[in-house]
């Protein structure tokens, strides 16, 4: 036996599978432009939630800043295993990536590009070694400056120019660039 519910228009009793009321004709299926609020809103709040709070991006900093960080040479297995049309296969970069996620790294690497968003920076850096055709490893991610001189640091970096950076291997890449998060500058 089919399920009564009554109409939310007329109070008239109605089929719980009925798309209209048979008595008044009122739709029982929520309008398109609700389910696109209610959608919007759900994916806003679930991005809310999501993004960490500042102390908790504080505390990430000063536990990256605070760590003995590995120091790996960006022109050697790393940078042939992440460079573009690399002759190592991918169950090798997800092998090495698993064993290094997590670790904090230190690198000298030359800058490609660094752009401010908010507070903070995005740094993405150079796969080759400028003025020659050696490889070395590209990496992108998050700067948080600490101070007025990392900051200076970072505003008159020029594509090319090397720096020194402190971050979290993330597990991830992009087109081949290990993501550090979060990353700080080394002066």
């Amino acid at each position: 036996m089919t399920k009564l519910i009554q109409c939310k228009a007329c109070d008239k009793e109605m089929s719980k599978k009925a798309k209209k009321c048979p008595h008044c004709g009122h739709s029982t299926k929520m309008p398109f432009w609700q389910k696109a609020i209610l959608a919007v809103l759900v994916i806003g709040i679930i991005s809310y939630a999501m993004t960490p709070s500042k102390e908790d991006v504080q505390a990430e900093i000063n536990l990256v800043a605070d760590s003995q960080p590995l120091v790996l040479n960006p022109t050697g297995e790393l940078a042939e295993l992440f460079a573009v049309m690399s002759d190592r296969t991918d169950i090798q970069r997800d092998n090495k990536l698993a064993e290094l996620k997590g670790k904090v790294v230190l690198f000298k690497l030359p800058v490609n590009d660094i752009r401010k968003s908010g507070e903070k920076y995005k740094i993405s850096t150079q796969s080759i070694i400028p003025k020659t055709t050696k490889k070395i490893l590209s990496v992108y991610g998050e700067i948080y400056p600490r101070s007025d001189a990392e900051k200076q640091r970072l505003e008159s970096a020029s594509s090319g120019e090397y720096i020194q950076i402190q971050g979290r291997i993330t597990g991830n890449t992009t087109m081949r660039k290990l993501e550090l998060d979060p990353i700080i500058v080394v002066l």
